[in-house]
């Protein structure tokens, strides 16, 4: 017992480390999100003319822009109570709220696998892709020396290429992930980092992922403990999370994934639980169209056409698209051949087989790893066909945090094992 909790009190406390690197964006000058005209000045003000924090389960949230988020706005009441006119301190809700959410990723991971190394990693994952720490330390460059480095131990010692081929095709998705291949589309150039925790609006997807992650650790404890208790808590998080940000209806999947994982892992699982949360996330829906104008002027402006929500799903779910969709303008008659001789077309070609590598190998372990890849791309799918900010990618993040886990895990149980790979091989 006590090492168990010495466990969780170092786990937290390294998420906690983490995720404190984002102290920076908090610290940042704050002009450009607290000006006149800025989201957080309008809410604000908002807030001041309604004089009514309930009245916010009735109505359009304050920017007015058709979007039914009470319970996300709780926060910003809470911070025009306590921290008033000082905008620019708002962000220091957000980095708790990011906390929190590194916190319900761990409790959600220990619950779904039942293993601390797991959900420790979580934490750490997330903290620091949150805050911007590993961009910051330069893991997008390790993708190149994982091409090179596989490349160099491949030719060294052939009898273990496809050991080395997996952990160099695991180091590169990291690298792409972490880097922010996906994580750094936004629409405003701003980075995941700032647009989660420096932005005081950005708190919406936070405060939503923490709520939805808290649900679905929660049903897992339910599968496996069989107290009601658990499902109740699960159905309250759940309504929390769609009173958040409406990104949340993407949760009953992510329930459902929860559930094929643990059939897979030995548990038996109901299935009423999945009924009555698709039941109210439907019934969520209607109350929104019933309540708020789904035609405002933001969410037409928002739209984009069906082809650029299509590419960035895809490239959600194979970074290595980063590198292979900027090649067409040299794949031309006109440099046919030649084209071989560009480092671009090599490079495209090597990570699009690192890319479908660490896929292929994944398989090994596909229960999780798929939970992952599908339950990143599935959560950024409701919001892929808006012109993308970075925190429509923040709960995308959060269940990725599976996928690269499952990974490592791979990496450390067989590529160091001593012996031939043969996840690779099919044997």
């Amino acid at each position: 017992m006590r090492s168990a909790r010495l466990f969780w009190f170092g786990a937290a406390l390294a998420a906690l480390l983490a995720c404190s690197f984002g102290i920076r964006e908090v610290r940042k000058p704050s002009a450009y999100w607290t000006s006149p005209d800025a989201d957080t000045r309008t809410i604000y003000q908002k807030i001041q003319e309604r004089g009514s924090a309930l009245s916010w389960f009735a109505t359009d949230w304050p920017l007015e822009n058709g979007f039914y988020r009470p319970v996300s706005t709780l926060t910003f009441e809470a911070d025009a109570w306590y921290r008033g006119k000082d905008l620019g301190s708002w962000r220091w809700t957000n980095l708790l709220l990011g906390f929190a959410a590194c916190l319900a990723l761990l409790w959600f991971v220990w619950e779904l696998t039942r293993s601390r190394a797991l959900a420790g990693g979580a934490g750490v994952l997330f903290g620091g892709i949150q805050s911007g720490l590993w961009q910051s330390l330069g893991v997008q460059y390790l993708g190149f020396l994982a091409i090179f480095g596989t490349v160099a131990l491949a030719l060294a010692a052939r009898g273990e290429w496809r050991k080395w081929l997996l952990v160099g095709s695991v180091v590169w998705l990291l690298s792409a992930d972490l880097g922010g291949a996906w994580l750094g589309l936004d629409n405003g150039g701003v980075s995941f980092a700032e647009r989660t925790l420096g932005w005081p609006p950005g708190r919406t997807a936070v405060v939503m992922t923490a709520f939805c992650l808290v649900s679905l650790a929660s049903y897992c404890r339910f599968e496996r403990d069989g107290l009601v208790g658990w499902w109740f808590a699960s159905l309250v998080a759940l309504l929390l999370a769609l009173g958040s940000y409406e990104q949340a209806v993407v949760a009953p999947a992510c329930l459902l994934g929860c559930a094929l994982v643990l059939r897979m892992r030995g548990v038996e699982t109901c299935w009423w639980p999945h009924i009555v949360a698709w039941v109210v996330t439907i019934a969520f829906v209607v109350l929104h169209r019933s309540l708020l104008d789904s035609e405002t002027s933001y969410r037409l402006q928002q739209a984009r056409p069906f082809w650029g929500g299509i590419r960035d799903l895809m490239l959600v779910a194979f970074p290595s698209l980063t590198s292979i969709r900027l090649m067409p303008p040299f794949w031309t008659p006109e440099v046919g051949p030649f084209g071989l001789l560009l480092g671009a077309t090599w490079r495209a070609i090597a990570e699009g087989l690192f890319n479908v590598s660490s896929l292929v190998a994944a398989r090994r372990d596909w229960a999780l790893a798929g939970f992952g890849l599908l339950g990143s791309v599935g959560a950024y799918s409701i919001l892929a066909f808006q012109h993308p900010f970075g925190h429509y990618f923040y709960l995308s993040a959060a269940l990725r945090a599976v996928l690269w886990l499952a990974l490592i895990r791979l990496v450390v149980k067989t590529a160091f094992s001593g012996g031939e790979l043969r996840g690779l091989s099919g044997h």
